[in-house]
């Protein structure tokens, strides 16, 4: 379990930089690229503060598990957390490829594939992931029924 906590951090590092990627190729509008913008920056900047924090604590999330501690909603809490902050990052990537994001490129991501790009090779990506995260959102379980998880296993242990 502490594994699959870890590598979680570690992809939500690398949508992060993915990111960060692509907001460096994509124009402000104003002669500069997306990450000059103030309050772009500002919102990929708290989701990277929320990724180095969920690191953070699944590293103390291994530990606790090396030490035979019990398992309490610590896990869970972070589950719900990483899908927060992965599905954040997704959408500003789909915000910052703006219009392109709207397009059906379905076909232009085959490989070899004869179909244009609509807008730059950077933009064919977000969407579908974005898309797909609601599929594997619904698939893993809500939120809610992880919280209700967590509310029932708390209620167990106050009795």
């Amino acid at each position: 379990h502490g594994g699959r906590i870890v590598q979680s951090a570690a992809e939500l590092r690398r949508r992060a930089g993915w990111v960060r990627e692509i907001a460096g190729l994509e124009s402000d509008g104003h002669g500069g690229c997306l990450l000059d913008d103030p309050d772009f920056s500002r919102r990929l900047g708290l989701l990277e503060i929320g990724v180095e924090a969920a690191a953070a604590a699944a590293e103390q999330l291994v530990q606790l598990a090396r030490s035979d501690a019990p398992p309490g909603t610590e896990a869970e809490l972070l589950n719900i957390r990483g899908r927060e902050l992965d599905q954040a990052l997704t959408e500003l990537a789909v915000e910052a490829i703006g219009p392109a994001a709207a397009a059906d490129q379905r076909a232009a991501r085959f490989v070899r594939s004869d179909v244009p790009v609509i807008g730059a090779g950077h933009a064919l990506m977000p969407m579908p992931v974005f898309l797909a995260q609601r599929g594997a959102t619904i698939a893993g379980g809500t939120p809610d029924i992880h919280r209700n998880n967590i509310a029932r296993h708390m209620l167990r242990g106050s009795h």
